[in-house]
């Protein structure tokens, strides 16, 4: 199971593991697992590649377990191991970058076993889920448009739809190897001001020439409009 802070529960834990599983769920900053992660040395750290990011390190340490989580006939250990990824929140191809540049530290709690970067990037997959409700709140979810179920439900179909169709331009228009947030992508790609026109009776639409995505834009309508017709 992969699950964010809003999961550490430690009934939750013991359940998992009577029945044989294993866990991996980010831990809140509380001042136990700050502490642990103050008594790693640097050179324990393992430096990844981390999309977005400069620089990115992990590294393990274990926290103690309180003796009421290991009551049972399950018990849980006595620690539990101590993931902590540290990104240093500097991206030297990000056109807008934070006023100071400091370390970040993301701590994961499991009784996982493997190898330490393997728990990390499995671990990491898990939450791109979020980012994927969170743009569809601000989009098709923002607008849920009736009181009917079913009105709601084919709406839903749709929104998922759009926000797939939008994700597959990213990738195959824009070339995107990271998620960008859908609103970014919506505003310079999509929601461009434009004016229909009419030339030698034909209908054109305008769009503005100096708009500072102009070039981007105009590769990616070349490169859907190379892909290949389905058979």
């Amino acid at each position: 199971m992969r699950a964010d802070s809003g999961f550490v529960n430690y009934a939750l834990f013991r359940a998992i593991a009577r029945h044989g599983g294993h866990f991996s769920v980010g831990a809140t900053m509380q001042a136990h697992v700050r502490a642990a992660i103050e008594q790693i040395a640097e050179d324990d750290r393992a430096p990844i590649a981390y999309p977005g990011s400069g620089r990115a390190e992990i590294a393990e340490a274990s926290v103690a377990v309180d003796p009421k989580h290991r009551r049972g006939a399950h018990p849980l250990p006595e620690r539990l191991r101590l993931v902590v990824r540290r990104v240093l929140n500097h991206d030297p191809h990000h056109p807008q970058q934070p006023p100071f540049s400091d370390y970040r530290c993301f701590p994961i709690l499991t009784n996982r076993a493997d190898d330490l970067a393997l728990i990390e990037a499995e671990h990491r997959d898990h939450a791109q889920i979020e980012l994927v409700i969170r743009d569809l709140r601000d989009a098709g979810l923002a607008h849920i448009p009736s009181g009917v179920t079913y009105a709601n439900m084919a709406w839903l179909v749709l929104a998922i739809l759009a926000h797939n169709l939008q994700r597959w331009v990213a990738i195959l228009g824009l070339g995107e190897s990271r998620i960008t947030q859908h609103r970014t992508i919506r505003n310079r790609y999509l929601a461009i001001p434009g004016r229909l026109v009419t030339h030698a009776r034909r209908w054109r639409l305008r769009l503005p020439a100096g708009r500072p995505w102009r070039e981007r834009f105009l590769g990616a309508i070349e490169r859907l409009r190379a892909l290949p017709a389905i058979a």
